[in-house]
């Protein structure tokens, strides 16, 4: 319920300390290693989610420290606390020691077979660790991987890191327009699958959108209507109210 709160963002902060704070209390009652981890990781979790990203990344260590040292059976903690300590690393500029850790944690989630790490390591925020190493190939090739092994029922999160890492390529690649259409295109399938309500894909998505708009007005010479799309975008970031999206 900390995490999930947490997915508000910025309107959401009193109710999520006061979980994260109660859930530190009846971990450290009930003395469980399992629930020492947990309580660690979803107030990282949390952090990440209202734009805190030097304390989501330092917790997000802790987390996956505990998972890994003092418990078994926990290989969706584990990816989580990964997923959200390299994502706030992302935001950090800490581009360097991503594209070091993620191929090291795909092989090691692909011996495990876990499809869950191996699909999240392979796109979304974690997909840039290729394209630091300037090979928008290997990047497209992990996405399609990603994509190959989930399943294509429903409109998921992985979804929505697909589309992400492809506009982050396409863009990358000096490919906008294909980037704006992809973007453009999904927000439907977003809004239907109510991830929009998750302040940070909320921002990601508008925020991925006005920059892909600006690089195809850019490509035209100006276009007036693009550029219109980009400053809409905009002021939906700064109605956010957080700091990090203005």
């Amino acid at each position: 319920e900390t995490a999930y709160s947490g997915g508000t963002g910025g309107p959401g902060r009193r109710r999520t300390a006061e979980l994260a704070e109660a859930t530190r209390e009846l971990a450290s009652r009930l003395g469980s290693p399992h629930l020492d981890g947990l309580s660690v990781t979803v107030a990282a979790i949390a952090a990440f989610l209202q734009g805190r990203w030097r304390e989501a990344r330092e917790s997000c260590e802790r987390g996956e420290g505990i998972f890994r040292d003092r418990c078994t059976g926990v290989a969706w903690e584990l990816a989580s606390a990964q997923f959200f300590g390299l994502g706030a690393r992302y935001y950090l500029g800490e581009i360097g020691e991503l594209s070091a850790r993620v191929p090291e944690l795909l092989r090691e989630a692909e011996a495990r077979g876990d499809l869950y790490r191996a699909t999240g390591l392979r796109s979304w925020r974690t997909n840039a660790a290729w394209l630091a190493l300037d090979d928008p190939d290997a990047a497209r090739f992990q996405v399609g991987e990603a994509t190959r092994r989930w399943t294509r029922q429903g409109f998921h999160l992985q979804h929505y890191y697909e589309v992400f890492s492809l506009c982050q390529i396409d863009l990358y690649a000096a490919e906008p327009e294909q980037a704006y259409a992809r973007i453009d295109a999904t927000f439907g399938e977003l809004r239907r699958s109510m991830l929009l309500r998750i302040q940070n894909v909320r921002v990601e998505s508008h925020y991925l959108r006005a920059r892909a708009a600006l690089a195809v007005s850019a490509n035209r010479g100006t276009d007036p209507a693009l550029l219109r799309s980009a400053e809409r975008d905009a002021r939906r970031l700064e109605r956010e109210g957080m700091s990090w999206t203005e």
